[in-house]
């Protein structure tokens, strides 16, 4: 597919989406122009006349080749231009105290970096091969291999090991050159530490079907030698098995795409794959937003659990100052120990026995109190907290029994 109907047709999927969009300042046409990869001029302009009532809201459109009358300026649009175009630049010439202006349309095609952005999120599984060879043509690098991976039932594994990949060669070929040898150029397996001992790496090469292994010297020393050609075959290696039309080391491309998942429709997420995302590229995603969107959602309890203990306090933090709620939610945090989450009682006196009672537990003799008045003034009655209360707080029931009918 040539570039200039790989164009058009990208286009026209995106004014689908987007609608065709009027351009009528000329600076900002200039900048359109100048700053997009692919433009074509779609035939020529298109002139049209268009009458505004002074006296009423009320506006006519005219073709002025035909004189055919519009009520609005869409329907012009919609029978006089290409949907191949997703740009429409607009000049007029308004006549001074006239109601008649005369306008000229020009229809383009344009794929610039906005609309490689939301030809990524649009398309990311659309199979069509008219707009998959478009993409290609074009060069444009999209989500579409990548959401096949991610998308897969075992993508627990397969795209876990994926993304694991430029991680594991960029922080190994980091680790490697900031090491110091002595003066035979080896240096100590035991300077070897954490998740870069030599055991480890030997073993995630291997994973990746990476020919090639670090041997100690007399079981104890590494050679220098062996570090050099290990950078080497990183630099130079792509894990074999993942033939995915693309370099699976275009970190950009790739770390994009971990953000955009979060966006997607609950019904394209693989959700196993998020929580391996959440755990381990943690530094590159908006942990917070994320967090607070699912707060409300399907999925806060998986992703808060992968966390770790510094960003859960934070998260935790965050709630209670937003005054954000949740039935499920809160409770869910108090007891995973943030016991300065306020729980809406009332609801879990309703949904949760097990949870109100530890809930109970924790407050003092006046907060005590205060929940069972609560309690006795709901029209539901939870038998299990019941029974419980009049077992292990009969004194307290009775008090806030007595002040009740006071």
């Amino acid at each position: 597919m040539d570039e200039y109907k790989a164009t058009k047709v990208l286009a026209k999927e995106l004014a689908k989406h987007n609608g065709q969009i009027i351009i009528s300042d000329q600076n900002y046409m200039k900048k359109l122009l100048d700053e997009s990869e692919h433009v074509s001029v779609l035939g020529n302009p298109v002139e049209f006349g268009a009458y505004f009532s002074f006296s009423k809201p009320r506006q006519t459109f005219y073709d002025l080749t035909n004189e055919d009358k519009f009520p609005n300026l869409e329907e012009f649009i919609k029978n006089n231009l290409t949907e191949e175009a997703n740009y429409l630049f607009d000049s007029r010439d308004t006549i001074p105290n006239s109601s008649f202006t005369k306008c000229i349309l020009v229809p383009y095609s344009i794929i610039g970096s906005k609309e490689i952005e939301d030809i990524k999120r649009l398309f990311y599984k659309n199979y069509d091969l008219e707009i998959r060879g478009a993409v290609s043509s074009l060069g444009i690098k999209d989500y579409f291999e990548l959401y096949r991976v991610y998308s897969f039932e075992d993508s627990e594994t397969f795209f876990q090991k994926y993304l694991g990949f430029p991680m594991f060669k960029k922080e190994t070929i980091e680790f490697l050159k900031q090491i110091k040898f002595d003066k035979d150029s080896e240096i100590h397996v035991s300077d070897f530490e954490g998740i870069h001992n030599v055991e480890n790496i030997n073993s995630t090469l291997k994973k990746f079907g990476i020919d090639f292994s670090l041997q100690p010297k007399n079981n104890n020393w590494i050679q220098k030698q062996d570090t050099i050609n290990l950078i080497k075959i990183l630099k130079e290696e792509n894990p074999k098995s993942y033939n995915l039309g693309y370099d699976p080391n275009d970190n950009k491309l790739t770390y994009d795409f971990c953000k955009f998942v979060f966006e997607m429709p609950y019904e394209d997420q693989n959700i196993e794959s998020n929580k391996w995302i959440l755990k381990h590229l943690s530094p590159i995603l908006d942990k917070d937003v994320i967090l607070l969107r699912e707060f409300q959602g399907k999925h806060f309890k998986g992703y808060f659990e992968v966390l770790n203990e510094n960003d859960q306090k934070r998260i935790a933090g965050i709630i209670k100052n937003s005054g954000m709620k949740n039935t499920a939610n809160n409770s869910f945090l108090w007891s995973k120990g943030f016991k300065e989450i306020n729980l809406d009682y009332i609801n879990i006196y309703k949904e949760d026995s097990d949870g109100f009672i530890e809930y109970f537990k924790t407050q003092d003799e006046e907060e005590k109190k205060i929940i069972l008045k609560g309690i006795m003034n709901c029209a539901y009655t939870n038998k299990v907290v019941t029974d419980w209360l009049h077992k292990n707080e009969i004194d307290l029931v009775r008090e806030a029994s007595f002040s009740d009918e006071k």
